[in-house]
């Protein structure tokens, strides 16, 4: 509720300021956040319901309002939407895509996380697309240690690991999906593989 009662000063003191116009608002959670899914409790998870987090733009006059965007996003696309917003270029390529281009998309996002001391999650890193997501958990030393495999058409809920399910015929190339792993967090600005 102070979220919403902060907007509804904010705004109507923007229109009193005639900024409203040229103002961009944004709203986007850190994280999600898990409820029992998995049996976890918390954020920092791999799991669709810990990473996948609302994100809306207010700008009147230049985004619809209630027009939905079905384009895969992540935190990394707000600093080259915002720099466009203001009409500037930025010094160097930035790492995600402008939203306000609808022409600029992705198929595939790189997720992480870096394990903090004396916290219970692991390292991990993820290759989700809207079909699947692939999960590597990692030791101390760099070496992967256990992985997950979920078809987001048929698992929604990620309920059932592929890897685990005891159907080798179902396995994904582990290798070809580690690579792609690896040329995402290698990469930087155009290199990026979208």
């Amino acid at each position: 509720v102070a979220a919403d009662d902060k907007i509804d000063r904010i705004m109507p003191r923007l229109e009193a300021l005639d900024e409203l116009d040229d103002t961009m608002a944004v709203f986007i959670s850190d994280n999600g956040f898990q409820w029992g899914e998995h049996s976890l409790f918390g954020k920092s998870t791999p799991y669709l319901s810990s990473v996948r987090v609302p994100l809306y733009l207010r700008w009147p006059g230049r985004v619809d309002p209630g027009a939905r965007d079905e384009r895969m996003v992540a935190g990394i696309d707000l600093a080259p939407t915002l720099l466009s917003a203001a009409a500037l270029e930025p010094s160097v390529t930035p790492d995600g895509l402008n939203l306000l281009d609808p022409e600029a998309s992705r198929s595939r996002l790189l997720l992480e996380f870096r394990r903090l001391p004396a916290y219970p999650v692991p390292t991990w890193r993820a290759l989700i697309t809207r079909h699947i997501e692939y999960i590597e958990y990692i030791d101390e030393a760099g070496n992967v240690i256990f992985r997950e495999y979920y078809s987001l058409r048929s698992d929604p809920h990620q309920l059932v690991n592929m890897l685990r399910d005891g159907l080798p015929n179902n396995d994904p190339d582990v290798a070809r999906l580690s690579g792609i792993l690896g040329r995402l967090e290698a990469c930087a600005g155009e290199t990026c593989p979208r």
